[in-house]
């Protein structure tokens, strides 16, 4: 009886000793978990959506016509075509830009007299995209929201 009592605590004092000074400790309490599971990254505020353009007709053509697609994750939602021919950034003529500084992409365009930009914001979970529209007859931007993608739309 006494080799027995003796070999489990000499059993638990190598356990509790270890090998190599490291230690586990199990908890049986099922809502503990580790701060390593907690602390996850939010795929909302790591997502970047960027615009990509599809030249559906050129200046060339005749009226040029562009296809404002909205990218990330690798997933392309189709957008709205537009008859101006559009290049990243907003519109570099030494304009105004109604492009606010918080936008996450933006991209604009000029022709026959329109004056179109288009940037994303985010607002809360989702991603608007916006129009600012000016012809020569406006002093100022009309601007519109176009649409509103939600996060999950690029899962």
């Amino acid at each position: 009886m006494f080799k027995k009592i003796l070999c489990v605590i000499l059993a638990a004092g190598m356990m509790s000793c270890g090998s190599g000074g490291s230690s586990q400790v199990v908890s049986t309490d099922s809502t503990a978990t580790s701060n390593a599971e907690e602390v996850t990254e939010n795929p909302v505020t790591e997502l970047k959506p960027t615009f990509k353009f599809v030249v559906i007709k050129t200046v060339e053509d005749g009226e040029p016509a562009t296809r404002l697609d909205v990218e990330a994750n690798g997933k392309t939602l189709k957008g709205n075509e537009v008859s101006v021919p559009l290049s990243d950034g907003p519109y570099p003529s030494g304009a105004a830009s109604a492009v606010p500084k918080d936008a996450i992409a933006s991209c604009s365009g000029f022709w026959g007299g329109l004056q179109l930009e288009f940037y994303l914001l985010k607002q809360g979970d989702d991603f608007v995209l916006y129009e600012a529209a000016q012809d020569e007859s406006t002093e100022a931007p009309v601007i519109t929201e176009i649409k509103r993608y939600k996060a999950a739309d690029f899962q």
